[in-house]
């Protein structure tokens, strides 16, 4: 996905917080947590 450090949480935090900004909901996880409720669901 890309090096550590390289900025790609805070880009998609911006681009969540514009988003929620112009009405969309949003949210935040983490995709450790993610691949847990995936797992669970099936």
């Amino acid at each position: 996905m890309g090096d550590s450090g390289t900025g790609k949480s805070h880009l998609l935090i911006a681009l969540g917080t514009e988003a929620a900004m112009d009405g969309y909901r949003v949210k935040h996880a983490l995709a450790t947590k993610l691949v847990v409720v995936a797992g669970s669901s099936g």
